[in-house]
């Protein structure tokens, strides 16, 4: 995940790792992206979905979702007898690892609620919306039921299937 840096008084070391650390791209998964790296069975787009899995274990990119993801992907796994718990404990931590877990509190929440009412999708993708919407960072989903419920309005959404043609 992130590189740890201390400072240690060393003003041009600090200021190159600051640049390198604010060129780094930044993308919001969901869950429908997310599971796709431990999870393949009947899955489509895995070479891009394992894009930005690879970017972020390298540290070029960096991963950001809310902690509603972290339900999600345990509420999707608790149905697969294939994996054990011990699988599904190891696929925990390394998606700690490799993603930075936000919380999401009351100006978020309120965000939204207003978005999942006004554009007529679940709380919970107003959540991933809204919080692409606060830190300006693009939202990438499979989830095309999803995608065509707000292609008309001006989120920065980008659907699974279309990434690397788009960036």
């Amino acid at each position: 995940m992130e590189e740890y840096f201390k400072y240690n008084g060393d003003y041009e070391k600090f200021s190159e790792f600051i640049i390198k650390e604010s060129l780094k791209r930044k993308y919001i998964l969901d869950s429908s992206v997310v599971i796709k790296w431990y999870y393949s069975d009947k899955e489509e787009y895995l070479e891009q979905a394992n894009y930005f899995y690879n970017n972020s274990k390298k540290n070029y990119d960096v991963i950001v979702a809310p902690d509603l993801l972290i339900y999600e992907i345990l509420n999707f796994f608790k149905n697969k007898s294939e994996l054990t718990e011990d699988n599904i404990f190891t696929i925990l931590n390394e998606i700690y690892n490799t993603i930075t877990v936000l919380g999401i509190g009351n100006i978020l929440f309120k965000k939204a609620f207003k978005i999942a009412r006004d554009i007529g999708v679940t709380i919970y993708d107003g959540i991933y919306i809204s919080l692409s919407e606060e830190l300006n960072i693009p939202f990438i989903t499979a989830d095309r039921k999803l995608y065509a419920l707000t292609e008309k309005f001006n989120y920065r959404i980008i659907l699974l299937k279309d990434f690397i043609s788009e960036y």
